[in-house]
């Protein structure tokens, strides 16, 4: 998938399967998972802003920069593990003031 065909997906959250691939700049979602392995959706769960796929693994577009490969993949937040289940488009910048 390319970084010019992002722009033909629905400004929602999607499926992480379905995300690019190629680096493109993207949001995406984590959840926690129980100590079964089942996804939590009713926790507090967290966004990741302008993340990509980098070297195998989810980082935010900051840890790509800094030629680091932190795996957002597999989270671990207060003894908890997170995973990235969902992946947005960025929005749109501002076009005026109101």
């Amino acid at each position: 998938m390319s970084r010019i065909r992002i722009k033909q997906f629905p400004d929602e959250w999607l499926p992480i399967c379905s995300a690019p691939h190629d680096g493109a700049t993207v949001d995406i979602w984590c959840s926690f998972i129980d100590n079964k392995g089942n996804i939590e959706f009713n926790k507090v769960d967290g966004r990741f802003p302008d993340s990509a796929f980098f070297d195998g693994k989810w980082c935010t577009m900051g840890d790509v920069a800094l030629h680091e490969s932190v795996d957002y993949t597999k989270i671990k937040k207060d003894q908890r593990m997170m995973v990235v289940t969902h992946w947005r488009k960025r929005p749109a910048a501002p076009t005026k003031l109101k």
